[in-house]
Formats: C-alpha cells, sequence, structure tokens
C-alpha cells in the first residue's frame, strides 16, 4: 500500500516501512507531523530531520538520510560508530511520538518504524 501524500484531520496513521531484514538489525522510530504547509520528519533514534511539500518526499528524504547516516557510521566513522548509531534526539519528539501511538495527538502525525542493518556490508 502506498503512503499517501497527504494526511487526513484528526487521524493518526501508523505504517511500518521495513527493509530486508538481516542478522543484526535496529528498529529506528520515526515521525512526521505538518507544521503549515510543510512536513517535518524526525528520526527519534539519531536526531536527524528532513522537511517536504508531502507526507511521500519528506518519508523518502528521512529513510535516505537515515541509510546514508548508517554507512558513514559504519565505514567513515568506524571508530565511532557504537557511539553514533545509540544517538538519540530530543526528548519531545519522543513524546510527540508516544502520544500519537495512543491516539492521544492524532491530528496530522504519521509515525512509522524503519528495520536496519546495524553495519551493512558493501561490496
Amino acid at each position: 500500500m502506498e503512503i499517501d501524500d497527504k494526511l487526513s484531520d484528526n487521524q493518526a496513521i501508523e505504517r511500518t516501512s521495513t527493509m530486508r531484514k538481516r542478522e543484526s538489525t535496529m528498529e529506528i522510530r520515526c515521525l512526521i507531523k505538518q507544521d503549515g504547509d510543510l512536513y517535518i520528519a524526525m528520526s527519534l533514534d539519531f536526531g536527524l530531520s528532513a522537511q517536504g511539500l508531502t507526507v511521500g518526499e519528506v518519508k523518502r528524504k528521512l529513510e535516505d538520510q537515515i541509510e546514508e547516516y548508517i554507512v558513514e557510521a559504519c565505514t567513515v566513522d568506524k571508530a565511532h560508530a557504537e557511539k553514533l548509531l545509540s544517538r538519540k534526539g530530543p526528548i519531545s519528539w519522543f513524546a510527540t511520538f508516544y502520544l500519537a501511538k495512543l491516539h492521544i495527538l492524532s491530528k496530522k502525525i504519521f509515525t512509522f518504524t524503519e528495520v536496519k542493518s546495524n553495519c551493512p556490508t558493501h561490496a
């Protein structure tokens, strides 16, 4: 099922976006919320964020950032990979995420979880 480019008012939408699972994986909690005409996506587990005009656009941007972040942490910054891969975003992002999951904050909030390999191997 494709993700809608617009969120319905007073509706929390949850989707799970998964990639091929490998032997060592992590779940990355993400949140998308509307701010005026823009959508803002946040990765709670890495403190990354992106913005765009549609839910689909901002989700793709954040997914690309997450993938690049993991690859760089596991290759270029390999000595600091453990610290980089355990970095967290602000507590306010976590509060918004879990309130949305509980349908307490349901207006224009979208949550999803990315499943990624800890340190993917590249040929």
